[in-house]
């Protein structure tokens, strides 16, 4: 079956998102926090921008999963809907499960969740150790990836010294 393409996107998938993105907002409506609630700004250049602009938040609230890496990555308390395993995955491994709330969370679950989240004194500072610790686990797999690499590519030399981004084997093992 041909499926036609949007964007890049299998048209079918790319409504499935819009439905999802769509849920999240309605949710969050729901709660009395429409878009006549919503702090309005010009959406942010680059990631750096965004810092900017959530480092002036007392909350970022997120559908997708960007906006949860940002807000974390500014320090900034975070709540997430779980409109994709991502978002809840990454929330998890900040150790903030209970800052993830379903799609169909409703009003008094999400006025609740926000003021919560509001009131926690510890939050960003939760959100900040979890960021840290992400980092060093991240930095620390990257680590123990890269020696196995090392270990397994032990007589192999480089075809693009430029790069260094294609390999060959050794003349022993190639294959006859």
């Amino acid at each position: 079956a041909v499926v036609p393409r949007v964007g890049g996107f299998p048209e079918p998938l790319l409504a499935a998102y819009r439905a999802r993105a769509a849920a999240g907002a309605a949710a969050a409506a729901g709660a009395g926090l429409g878009p006549s609630a919503w702090l309005r700004r010009e959406p942010p250049a680059d990631a750096s921008a965004f810092g900017a602009i959530a480092a002036g938040l007392d909350l970022v609230v997120a559908v997708r999963l960007h906006g949860a890496v940002l807000g974390a990555a500014a320090g900034r308390r975070v709540l997430g809907f779980a409109y994709d395993p991502k978002v809840t995955g990454f929330l998890g491994d900040l150790g903030l499960p209970e800052q993830v709330l379903t799609l169909d969370a409703g009003r008094d679950e999400i006025e609740a969740a926000i003021l919560r989240s509001l009131a926690d004194e510890r939050l960003e500072e939760r959100v900040r150790s979890g960021v840290l610790g992400a980092r060093a686990r991240l930095r620390a797999g990257r680590s123990r990836s890269c020696e196995r690499l090392d270990e397994a590519s032990r007589g192999w030399a480089p075809t693009a010294p430029a790069t260094g981004a294609a390999l060959r084997e050794p003349r022993g093992d190639r294959p006859a």
